[in-house]
């Protein structure tokens, strides 16, 4: 007998609703639209307990059973079942899958495997067709999809069987897969001191607002992600002085990766103005105290994403002319 598409439970209630049995259970001496005595007899079928028999019939039927053709299909073309599915890559779109599943029927002369990025298949799908399909693994290509779906992005896949008897079975359960992005690389805090020495107010100017750093003092400037920390600075020593900025860190570890680079417009002694820049520490930076600002610092740490300790401390000690980019042995100025 093929199957009927009911499914036999002790949860369902059925009473006879009109007629000389009106409010006596369904048993199996009688059925919907039964005429006895004279009258149509009608029932109604509700839960009871919302439970299914363990024991699951489909080729009988039941004083208590329910209509179920997913569960119970209709016929003996049963539904394969989707075991596992996984991309071919996860390192580069090869827009391949291996699709595992069980035929669940060895009257199914082929299946039809359907994929989709659509959870209900409802458009941008794609099929093949596979014969002696129990335990296929060979790789599904998804090419032909018209939008076709980036590594991050689920694939859905559900397959269902042909059968030369029966017809085609229902669907099988739907799975679906797809490559989780490796998350980007955190990014641990960095920062960055200041510390005045110079004998008095530092001022510097940060994201367009100026600050006061009276002298002795420091302040701890933070950069959270990989971008550039940039400021100028000015101080209140005489014009057309030069000083050193002593540039330590709180490890060798990110020598070669923090740079930091300072810009002085002011003339060295050829004429030109003065960019330095440092990725070994500790090091020495020098500025010019003529015009306004002095100078400019950028702490760049774009290729170095560990957190750190960067001290730039500002003295008013003097500067040897040999290493003083401003000092002219005609004009003996630019330093003390």
């Amino acid at each position: 007998m093929a199957n009927t598409g009911y499914i036999s439970s002790s949860g369902i209630d059925q009473r006879f609703t009109t007629g000389p049995y009106s409010g006596s259970i369904v048993t199996s001496s009688y059925s919907s639209g039964s005429t006895l005595l004279g009258p149509t007899i009608t029932f109604y079928q509700s839960f009871i307990s919302g439970t299914i028999d363990d024991i699951v019939v489909c080729n009988s039927l039941f004083e208590r059973y329910y209509y179920d053709p997913i569960s119970c299909p209709l016929g003996d073309c049963l539904p394969p079942i989707a075991l596992s599915v996984t991309p071919a890559s996860c390192e580069t779109q090869t827009y391949q899958y291996s699709f595992l599943f069980d035929s669940g029927s060895t009257s199914a002369d082929y299946s039809t495997i359907e994929y989709s990025t659509i959870t209900d298949f409802s458009s941008n799908t794609g099929s093949v067709f596979v014969t002696n399909s129990v335990g296929y693994t060979n790789p599904i290509n998804i090419s032909n999809l018209e939008l076709l779906p980036p590594l991050s992005s689920p694939v859905y896949f559900r397959v269902f069987n042909s059968c030369s008897i029966s017809g085609t079975s229902s669907y099988s359960n739907i799975i679906s897969a797809s490559c989780r992005l490796a998350p980007p690389p955190s990014t641990s805090p960095f920062t960055v001191r200041l510390k005045n020495n110079m004998g008095s107010t530092l001022f510097y100017t940060l994201n367009s607002t100026e600050y006061s750093l009276f002298n002795t003092n420091n302040i701890d400037l933070t950069i959270n992600d990989l971008n550039p920390l940039n400021f100028t600075f000015r101080t209140l020593q005489p014009e057309s002085n030069s000083f050193p900025i002593f540039v330590s860190g709180s490890s060798s570890t990110f020598n070669g990766y923090v740079s930091t680079n300072l810009s002085d417009p002011t003339p060295d002694s050829n004429g030109n103005p003065v960019y330095q820049s440092i990725n070994n520490y500790p090091s020495t930076l020098y500025f010019n105290t003529e015009g306004t600002p002095d100078a400019s610092i950028e702490v760049d740490r774009s290729l170095w994403n560990g957190s750190g300790l960067l001290e730039l401390d500002f003295s008013s000690l003097s500067i040897p002319n040999e290493e003083n980019p401003w000092y002219s042995e005609e004009s003996g100025i630019g330093g003390f």
